[in-house]
């Protein structure tokens, strides 16, 4: 990656790690238990062989498929499969208990050549995290983030954060400067540096109403690798992950604010976020997309990426170095996580007309 970033690339570059060997015919997965703490829901499965299996939410619609647009207006759905392949024996039976905060009940579906456990929602939607791995036993344990408890508080923001654990992905570093722009000045500035200024203020913001922020890198020296990013998205787990950016483009007239999300359940974070940075008006064209970027690519939580003003426009490069500006588009992005997270309680949002009762 940070061999190639900012040069021209003519042949194809592996993406992806390719083994050699070979598959089992058939495989038997057992259901171990279902346990829980603070945070999490952990599924331990016992397995003869660590074949592949599909992780998909159902009954889940996306804007249009036909061109790759996979937003969605609401995230609804109402149960998860997981399909393992060449499992052609489900043995054990998985007990849901009826408090448990985020599944009703579990059924085993046998398909033509593999089985499906199919976990259904306690609420429409109510998934908010999870990750897979193999214990030091060798069992495929699934492990899913319960929704931080959050409460309405006396503050600029509305809530109090304490507990919730938010990971700002702080976008390149050292030697990968990301994207290059200069000011109406002619003065040279790089997306790093724009990223970590940013990220600064939010975590400022954050910490004051009580948040636990994780940021994965602090100084322009420190070079965090795509991978290494996501091995300490997994290793610090936490509440929600927001992913600092500036972008850049070669039509030099493209300008505007952009939030991305990849994962179905991080589209309420995301339009939390694109809501409040529109208030701001400090932008002059918005947009809220999908895209496969490499870190939104992942489960573990809630990642939503922001694309703070294009590098290569001088007009939002002015609002990048004006520390009003920056100060506004960190309060937009800290109302935007307590709004996500105060609704998820099911709390009235700051600011929210109240509706007259009838009489």
């Amino acid at each position: 990656y940070r061999s190639t970033k900012n040069t021209p690339v003519t042949t194809k570059k592996a993406v992806v790690d390719c083994y050699s060997g070979t598959l089992p015919d058939h495989n038997k997965i057992g259901l171990n238990e279902l346990t829980e703490d603070d945070r999490f829901t952990y599924l331990t499965l016992d397995t003869d062989w660590k074949a592949p299996f599909f992780f998909d939410v159902e009954e889940q619609e996306y804007l249009d498929t036909s061109t790759r647009d996979l937003r969605v207006e609401n995230f609804d759905a109402s149960y998860i499969d997981i399909q393992f392949c060449y499992a052609t024996v489900v043995a054990g039976e998985l007990n849901i208990p009826e408090d448990h905060p985020l599944f009703t009940r579990a059924e085993i579906i046998q398909n033509d050549y593999d089985h499906t456990l199919r976990l259904h929602l306690k609420k429409e939607g109510g998934l908010y995290g999870w990750n897979a791995y193999y214990n030091e036993n060798d069992q495929l344990v699934f492990k899913f983030l319960k929704p931080a408890t959050v409460t309405p508080a006396d503050n600029q923001y509305g809530a109090d954060l304490t507990g919730v654990r938010i990971m700002l992905d702080v976008g390149h570093g050292g030697i990968d400067i990301g994207a290059a722009g200069r000011d109406y000045y002619g003065t040279g500035w790089t997306e790093s540096e724009r990223n970590l200024v940013l990220s600064k203020a939010i975590q400022e913001k954050l910490e004051s109403i009580g948040a636990t922020v994780i940021p994965n890198r602090t100084t322009m020296e420190e070079m965090v690798t795509q991978r290494e990013r996501i091995q300490f998205l997994i290793e610090q787990a936490p509440d929600y992950c927001l992913c600092i950016h500036h972008n850049s483009s070669e039509d030099k007239g493209r300008e505007g604010y952009e939030t991305g999300y990849f994962t179905s359940f991080s589209q309420a974070a995301a339009d939390h976020i694109q809501k409040e940075t529109e208030k701001t008006g400090l932008y002059r064209e918005y947009r809220e997309i999908w895209f496969y970027y490499y870190v939104s690519r992942q489960t573990a939580c809630p990642i939503v990426l922001t694309e703070n003003g294009f590098m290569t426009h001088p007009y939002d490069v002015t609002r990048m170095l004006d520390e009003e500006a920056i100060s506004k588009k960190a309060d937009a992005m800290v109302q935007g996580i307590v709004n996500y997270y105060l609704e998820l309680n099911g709390y009235d949002l700051p600011g929210a007309e109240e509706v007259p009762a009838e009489e």
